[in-house]
């Protein structure tokens, strides 16, 4: 009895707790800073700076906190859960970089609980240890920003506990109100982003798969699709107590069908057929990442977790021929979801690299799976030819694990945290505007009332660091925004014409350009504003700009002093 609950606490605890140090390592040096120990390998400089999408969702998250309603005071295209759980995570822990980090380790936690419990029912302990290891890895993958606070994470695991509700359903041989939980997670991970709405389709075909009366399969499909509803229902009617509600719809449904419509691509881009693959070129000049071509811009999103990707391949053609039993059905489901995820990435039509941590969980699945058959294919073979060829497939993955585990070794763990950024996502940028946030910090400081700062670009790291408020719910540059601001779009010279209002009234004291200004801006920055040095400016009008009659009081004789010692 004590041998069987120590098994379990090890099945359960092990992969927890290597999930955390394994995250752990990108902010090493902040646990060093706070409490004196030391618990990876290599622990210098700074820990990893926050990307842009975590700045802005954790600045969304901040003024949730200080009483700012999304979509009006706040707008952003994606539906409202993801920033509602970064509200909590930052009204928990504080407006830091460690609440960041920390804050998504629930839910990854939660979802390799989950794969490991889908796991255990294939019968077999020892392969689905091995899948939760393997989640391990593919979700800190650092060339796909996995030990981040992406938004796809909680996408993750809305998509796995809707497979596991509907596990719970085959184990049950009833419907019912495990359906409708299994849509209402469903419905959950596309109010974080739509486009998980595509997760139904697995769903869908499971139940009319099954043998049994259409009438039967009828109602198993509106038991899902009323799950599904109930988030958004509930969000709706939140967001209409704030008021929020037809702000929403224009953000969240007509704005976000424009983006995805009208967002051209990069005009070095890879063209269609393959960008699905490679993701992004090089802007600079075309190049594609190794192991396509060489840059130094961003790595391919394979790059840390290739061979694990090949195998889950074989694995995807293996699940999809089972169907005639509960554990079969759920292979079956596991693999079509995971195709599923990606036409979510590929439907955006993006391709960064986060999209692709999406694919995580049913690689760790569809792994577990297949080690599981082949572990109890070996113990009931009974030619050796055919335990040779067993030996040699399970010998073959547990190679790919292998290489995977020591790549992430090599270019992960034993690289310092800050220069993971650097080295693999483009993200020196990143480095440099935390360091020029906690200047700006510093400088205004002592300011009453604290100076406001607005951002036109997707520099949105220096709102969050140096802990400044925009002064317009436009903080943010999206892509069709930043593509059409020069243009007689309808749409975008709406948001713009509130975008100059708001600035026009309330002539921020700070204003960042990180991308070219459109006219309006750019002559109230001649009118009222002078680039500061700290920032070199460019001819297009990108740069960093102080209201005129502020401009000494930033740049004084005195604070250089106070900085210099």
């Amino acid at each position: 009895m004590q041998s069987t609950n120590l098994k379990r606490l090890i099945f359960w605890c092990l992969p927890v707790i290597l999930l955390v140090w394994w995250r752990g390592h990108t902010f090493g040096p902040i646990v060093l800073e706070k409490t004196g120990l030391q618990f990876w390998p290599v622990v210098k400089g700074r820990s990893e700076p926050l990307d842009c999408d975590e700045s802005a969702y954790g600045y969304m998250g901040r003024r949730q906190i200080e009483g700012k309603a999304l979509y009006k005071d706040l707008t952003e295209y994606k539906p409202p859960v993801g920033y509602w759980y970064y509200a909590i995570g930052v009204g928990i822990g504080g407006p830091s970089e460690l609440t960041i980090r920390l804050m998504i380790l629930p839910v990854l936690i939660a979802n390799l609980c989950l794969i490991g419990s889908i796991l255990k029912c294939s019968g077999n302990p020892a392969g689905a240890f091995a899948g939760m290891m393997v989640f391990v890895l593919l979700s800190t993958d650092p060339y796909v920003y996995a030990n981040g606070s992406n938004l796809e994470h909680l996408m993750n695991l809305g998509l796995t506990a809707a497979i596991y509700a509907v596990l719970r359903t085959e184990k049950s041989g009833q419907g019912g109100l495990w359906l409708v939980i299994s849509g209402v997670f469903l419905g959950l991970s596309a109010a974080v982003k739509q486009v998980c709405i595509l997760g139904m389709i697995p769903l869908v075909i499971h139940v009319l798969v099954k043998n049994g009366p259409i009438a039967i399969k009828g109602r198993k499909i509106l038991q899902l699709s009323a799950g599904f509803a109930i988030p958004w229902l509930i969000a709706g009617l939140i967001l209409g107590f704030q008021g929020a509600l037809a702000d929403a719809w224009q953000d969240v449904v007509q704005y976000s069908r424009t983006m995805a419509a009208n967002t051209p691509p990069d005009a070095n881009a890879p063209p269609w057929f393959y960008r699905w693959l490679t993701g992004n070129a090089d802007p600079r000049n075309g190049r594609l990442p190794w192991p396509f071509g060489r840059t130094d811009w961003l790595v391919w999103w394979g790059t840390g977790s290739w061979p694990i990707g090949i195998a889950t391949v074989f694995n995807l053609l293996i699940s999809l021929k089972y169907h005639r039993n509960a554990i079969g059905s759920i292979r079956t489901l596991v693999a079509t979801m995971w195709l599923a995820c990606w036409g979510m990435i590929v439907l955006p039509g993006l391709y960064w690299q986060h999209y692709y941590m999406l694919l995580g969980p049913g690689g760790a699945l569809l792994a577990g799976f297949f080690m599981s058959g082949l572990m109890d294919s070996l113990q009931s073979a009974g030619r050796w030819t055919k335990k040779i060829g067993l030996s040699l497939a399970l010998g073959l993955y547990l190679l790919a694990i292998s290489m995977t585990f020591a790549i992430q070794v090599h270019d992960y763990l034993m690289v310092p945290a800050e220069q993971l950024t650097i080295r693999y996502k483009g993200g020196a940028q990143w480095v440099s505007l935390r360091l020029l946030s906690e200047d700006i910090a510093r400088r205004v400081e002592s300011w009453s009332p604290r100076p406001r700062l607005e951002m036109w670009g997707w520099q949105s790291p220096i709102l969050y660091y140096a802990n400044l408020d925009a002064p317009s719910p436009y903080f943010f540059t999206d892509p069709l925004m930043k593509v059409l601001a020069l243009k007689d779009d309808a749409l975008i010279r709406q948001r713009l014409e509130r975008l100059t209002v708001d600035l026009e009234a309330s002539r921020p004291e700070l204003v960042f350009c990180g991308d070219a200004p459109f006219p309006r801006l750019k002559a109230l920055l001649d009118r009222d504003y002078l680039a500061s040095s700290m920032v070199p400016s460019a001819p297009d009008g990108r740069g960093f700009f102080v209201r005129r009659d502020l401009y000494q009081k930033f740049h004084s004789p005195e604070f250089q002093k106070n900085i210099v010692k």
